[in-house]
Parts: structure tokens; sequence; C-alpha cells
């Protein structure tokens, strides 16, 4: 009996020390996190980059990501929030905020305001307390914030989608940089009819070049070179007089389908404009064959400085059913945002790693990748600030130019997703003295915002976020009103269905499908917004 009981005994304190063993193993880590990512063809293996490296050296942290081609992610994001397998988390822009109010009502998003303190996240709330118009945008009317997000107070960053033309073609050509759609129709008559960018193939040429749809969200809208001068920033809802308005039934947007449609018939448009791929306009925009196209910037595929140089921004164009020069803007330029699923074992841990992304240090290692001479395997890689005598600062960039033709592309391939929520940098790392060196990739890409779109931004529809019964509702109509709106839409572009004829049936039609309530909802919140 004394002989059992001291091995019970034994066996109790071994499983003690076993148990003690296993929490302190717990408590110290690793711990690993699973996270679905969009990424398009530039993107390397995000599970093979610098950064995830780097937050498995700080945190004791593995993000496992799964990365699915951003083409076919809708379909992918579905299915996971069907079946119930899901990763821990989702970043980038993978949830629109329709789908935060949705799953964070059904409980499949974690409410995270609970987290926003001092104790859980203290650099996160330093940066609210100083911009609480950002902390606003982020809770939804039950109260909830489903998601952390990324912001810049930047006045240059709250215009998001960029058009660049080609404006030594455009001195060349008319003699002047367009100001109205007409001068600009003029503008791709001539790229079209002079093989601008001398191959000496007089047909490969397009004066406005684009995709109907992209992945790259609010950062991409292809349409957006023209719209602004028919009097819309976005391409289904704003604002006019305090009055929400489905923008494709405005009369006139019928005089921009007519615009459109001109384009498409007389051969001044891609013909594939509204089934081309991102890899094939990526291709074409590298390739020179565009008199002007969107993009967040002009240089992202042009590595030679005498090719992107020439296509600069140019001021909203205006036309005679709008001489008020516009372009889309937010009132909070919120950027990519972080969702945690209920299939997270460790909340507190990842929201550890994302306050790091409000310090001047997870910022940077975001947003520029390794100082240079960090990354031990290439310390001859990576950022180091330089601030002259006058005060003023930059970034200076080294990367393998032998074996990448951009930063940007380096960047994308070994270094950072470019997905996690980061706050604004501190004062150590903007410049006392603004100035810009317009040869600058960087430099110029600010300069063309401050002087052609920052004076002129309109905001569609302010941050006003919807209930789940909102949400819900809208998901259910906006999937049939906007594959119908896409249809015709096309269909009026390319001469399907002649625009005088079938507008206002198509307008009335539009409105039977869901129209009518979709404006009232968001009638609703925008009143609710502008309320508080």
């Amino acid at each position: 009996m004394k002989k059992t009981l001291a091995v019970l005994l034994a066996l109790i304190l071994a499983s003690s020390i076993a148990t003690g063993a296993l929490a302190e193993t717990a408590e110290e880590g690793p711990w690993t996190f699973t996270v679905m990512a969009s990424v398009t063809s530039d993107f390397g293996d995000l599970n093979n980059q610098w950064l995830m490296d780097k937050i498995e050296e700080e945190f004791n942290i593995i993000i496992e990501s799964e990365n699915v081609s951003s083409e076919g992610f809708a379909e992918k994001k579905n299915l996971a929030f069907g079946s119930g397998q899901l990763p821990d988390f989702f970043f980038g822009t993978s949830i629109t905020p329709t789908e935060m109010a949705t799953y964070g009502a059904q409980g499949t998003l974690i409410p995270l305001e609970q987290y926003f303190t001092e104790e859980y996240m203290p650099n996160f709330m330093a940066q609210m307390e100083e911009y609480p118009e950002v902390y606003r945008a982020m809770f939804f009317p039950d109260g909830h914030a489903y998601a952390i997000w990324g912001f810049n107070p930047d006045p240059t960053q709250m215009a998001q989608s960029k058009f660049w033309v080609n404006v030594d073609w455009a001195e060349e050509y008319i003699g002047k940089v367009p100001e109205t759609v007409e001068e600009f129709y003029d503008y791709c008559v001539a790229v079209r009819d002079n093989d601008a960018n001398g191959n000496g193939d007089p047909d490969d040429e397009y004066g406005f070049y684009g995709q109907y749809n992209s992945a790259y969200g609010g950062y991409y809208d292809g349409l957006m070179g023209l719209l602004p001068a028919f009097g819309f920033v976005d391409r289904r809802v704003q604002v006019f007089d305090g009055d929400v308005v489905l923008v494709p039934t405005h009369p006139n947007y019928k005089e921009f389908l007519k615009y459109m449609n001109r384009l498409y018939e007389e051969g001044l448009m891609n013909p594939d404009y509204f089934t081309t791929t991102e890899e094939e306009r990526i291709a074409v925009e590298a390739s020179k064959q565009c008199g002007s196209f969107t993009d967040w910037c002009q240089w992202g595929y042009m590595t030679d400085f005498d090719d992107w140089f020439q296509w600069q921004a140019i001021d909203p164009l205006t036309s005679e059913f709008n001489s008020t020069k516009m372009w889309p803007g937010v009132d909070v330029a919120l950027t990519y945002n972080l969702c945690i699923t209920n299939k997270c074992e460790n909340v507190e841990k990842l929201l550890e790693l994302v306050d790091w992304f409000y310090t001047d240090e997870g910022i940077l290692a975001e947003g520029e990748g390794p100082m240079l001479g960090e990354w031990e395997e290439y310390p001859e890689y990576g950022w180091e600030f330089v601030r002259d005598e006058t005060g003023y600062g930059e970034f200076i960039r080294h990367w393998p130019e032998d074996s990448y033709d951009t930063w940007n592309a380096w960047h994308h391939d070994v270094v950072s997703p470019w997905m996690w929520p980061v706050g604004t940098l501190s004062d150590a790392y903007t410049n006392e003295e603004t100035r810009y060196d317009f040869e600058d990739p960087d430099d110029n890409l600010l300069a063309n915002v401050e002087e052609h779109y920052v004076p002129y931004l309109k905001t569609a529809f302010p941050a006003a976020r919807f209930t789940a019964e909102e949400s819900n509702e809208l998901a259910l109509i906006t999937t049939d009103l906007n594959s119908y709106l896409d249809q015709q839409i096309t269909k009026f572009i390319i001469g399907e269905l002649d625009i005088d004829e079938n507008f206002d049936s198509f307008v009335e039609e539009a409105m039977a499908m869901g129209g009518t309530r979709f404006e009232e909802i968001y009638q609703t919140a925008y009143d609710r917004w502008a309320q508080n």
C-alpha cells in the first residue's frame, strides 16, 4: 500500500511538472496564426517574406498564409465562411464593411472594441486619441468594431484612384494637356492615328486604356478618369445636396455612357476593357501602349525614367454637363484592415502584434521593409532615412536592381505583403521642409496628387456604417442589382443597346430590382451619420 501510494504520488508529481512545463511552453510560444490572403501575380509567397521572418523573431509568432489569387479570392472566401473552415484572421482589403457587419452580427467575426485599451493596444490607442475621426469610423451602429483599420492622415492619401496621361504626346499632338472631355477625345484620336509609342505598329495604342473591374478596390477604378467630368466621384452611390442617388440612374450618367460608347465605337479605348485581367493590364501599361490609364502610380510597371516620366496627372476633366472640377476623395483615409474570426484561440497575442504596426518600427517594417544592414542575409539592401541641412528628409532605398526592375517589385516579392493595418509615422520621419524632387518616383507621385487632385477632392458618401440588418439587405439587393447594372452598362458602351432608346427603361428596371430600396438604406445610414 505504501509502495502504491508512493508510486501514485510520484505520478502526480511528474504530471504536475509536465503540466507546468507545458504551461510555460504555451506562455512562451511559438504561437501560430493562419490567414487567407488575396494576392496578385506580382506577389511572392507571403510565407517566405522578410517581414514574416521578422515577426517570428520579434514576437515568436508564426503566420501561415494561404495565398489565393485575387481573381478567385471572393469565391474562396465565401466558401470558407459558408463551411466554417476559416483562418484565424483576414487582412488587407479582404473583408468589406458590409461583410464585417454581416459576419460580425453572426458571431463569425469577433468584436474587437473590448481590446481597445492601453493594456492591450497602447500604441494603437495613442494614435486613436490623436485621430478620433479614424476611431469613430471603425464602429458600426450596433456599437461594435469588427476590424482594426490602418490609416493615413496625409491629404495626398485622400485621393485614391489616379489617372495618368502622357503629357508629352498631348503637347505634341493637340498642343496642350486636355481640360475637357472633348479635348481628351481629340487626344485619343491622335494617339490612335500616330503610332504614339513609335514601335512601328499603328494599331496597338489606345488613348483611353483600362480594366472595368479590378481587385485593387478603391485604389483602382478604371472609370474614374472620366466619370468626374460628368459629375460623379463613385460608380454606384453619391450624395447630391443631402440626397442619396444610385449613380447609374442619374441623367448625367446617360451622357457618360454616350461618351464611353463613342470612345469604344471609334477604337479609342481597348476593346477588351470589360474582360481584361490584371496581368494583361499590367503588361499593356509596361509596354507603353496607352495614352492614359488609371493606377496607384504611373511608374509601377515602367522601369525607365524616360518612359514613365511622360505620364503625369492632369486636373480633373470637365464637360458641358459638369463644369466643376472634382476628384474622388474620402473623408477618412482608411487603408488596410484586419478582422479576427471566431477560430482564433489567442486574440490577445495576435493583437499584441497588430499593435506593433502603430509604432515607427512596425510601420516602417511593413511599408519600407528592412533598414539598411538589418537583413542579415542581404545587408546591402534596405532603406535609410537621410535628412539634409535644411531639415528635408527622404527615404533612400537599396534593392537588387540586377534582379528586379523596381523597388516595388522587389518589395512585393520578398519583403512584405503590404496588407497589415498601420498607423502614421512620428515626426522623426517627416519633412521639416516640404519640397519635391519631381524626378524622384515617390516625390513625383506626391507632387501630382498635391497639385491635381487635393484641391478638387469630393466625397461621394461618408464613412457611415450600416447595421447588420441593413448590410444583409444590401447584400441581397446588390448581388442581382450590380450584376444587372454591369451587364447593361457593358451593353450600352459596346453598342449592343441603343442608349437613347433604352436608358429610361434601364433606370426603371434598376429601381424595380432594388435600386429604390438601395437608395433608402443608404439614405438612412447617411442621415444617421449626419445627425451624429
